[in-house]
């Protein structure tokens, strides 16, 4: 009897050795599936999905464009995308239930991702709401009902509106290129030119040898100084400006008689034309010569542009009040005499 049980004892023992030997020290009792990965600079159109609605990207040029318009896409969202889309990683399997709302991976708020080289489909997968770990999304890949965590947090990254991945810019140029500035606010205007200004000097081979000698001047069509640091802030507000939304392609036969036009004189002339606001709107309507759309500029960032080119028209202002006094008076003193 005591032989029999040695024997059980030593196949339990034997049994459970194998077992520690042999198991995955991970506890993964399954294979995942390995996504191939993806060239993202040979990826030619993408799709992304939500619901009822599709957007769709293609690159033409070096460049990519959106929806049936052909808008320019905003670059910096679109490498997001291709960085999804090129190596998906699936790093534990979630579910096996068929059980998606605790996912957000029904038909109202999965997010279908769709990719081409070509004609040829190089990846189509599902996007669901991010993990609890906020370092993973759940997927689900083409004709497989499981749930995946896929490396990185990127919902944020593909649930965007048609509007949300166009290209904001709408007024780009070189800020030393400038060398006019005029501007209007209502009936007010002023022009601003810059100068160089190079000092004179016995030894005209050092200066030519020292650019830095030169003295750059902004000025109005009087003559008179203008603060350079107010017209470094006007330029520096325009030149690289883009707007927090678009409008519909038809608001732009609707604007007329802007409040504010600013105009920048280079190479070419870069203008800026601000209009009144919609009743219950905190934003401006714009145009510039550098977009074809309409679209808006929030509050905040038309106070910046106007505020400098408001004072420098209110000290132009007063030294012409201060200029036309002066000469009310001598006028006098010489009929007095």
């Amino acid at each position: 009897m005591k032989i029999k049980e040695y024997i059980i004892l030593a196949v339990v023992i034997i049994a459970l050795g194998l077992y520690i030997t042999f198991r995955k020290t991970d506890k993964t009792y399954y294979d995942l599936p390995q996504v191939p990965e993806v060239n993202e600079a040979e990826i030619t159109k993408i799709e992304i999905c939500k619901k009822n609605s599709c957007i769709e990207f293609t690159a033409k040029d070096n460049s990519w464009y959106i929806g049936p318009k052909k808008y320019l896409a905003d670059a910096a969202a679109v490498k997001n995308i291709l960085g999804i889309l090129g190596n998906v990683v699936l790093t534990d399997l979630v579910s096996e239930s068929k059980s998606y709302e605790r996912y957000d991976l029904t038909e109202d708020n999965r997010i279908q991702i769709k990719a081409w080289k070509g004609t040829t489909l190089v990846r189509n997968f599902t996007v669901g709401k991010a993990a609890s770990t906020f370092r993973h999304t759940y997927i689900m890949l083409e004709n497989n009902h499981r749930v995946y965590h896929a490396r990185e947090n990127f919902r944020n990254k593909v649930d965007k509106t048609l509007d949300d991945f166009r290209d904001k810019k709408v007024l780009s140029f070189e800020k030393n290129d400038i060398k006019e500035i005029h501007a209007s606010i209502k009936e007010s205007k002023i022009s601003i030119i810059k100068k160089e200004i190079i000092p004179e000097s016995d030894n005209k081979d050092d200066l030519n040898k020292d650019a830095s000698k030169t003295e750059i001047q902004w000025e109005d069509t009087d003559g008179n100084k203008i603060d350079e640091s107010k017209i470094n802030s006007i330029i520096s507000n325009i030149s690289n400006l883009n707007c927090s939304k678009y409008l519909d392609e038809a608001e732009k036969d609707n604007l007329k008689d802007p409040i504010y036009v600013i105009t920048a004189k280079g190479s070419k002339d870069y203008t800026l034309s601000i209009f009144d606001k919609k009743e219950g709107s905190d934003d401006y309507p714009c145009l510039s010569s550098e977009n074809a759309y309409p679209f808006m500029l929030n509050n905040s960032t038309v106070d910046g542009i106007k505020g400098a080119i408001e004072e420098i028209i209110k000290k132009e202002e007063k030294k012409e009040s201060v200029e036309q006094g002066t000469e009310t008076v001598e006028e006098e003193f010489e009929v007095d005499n």
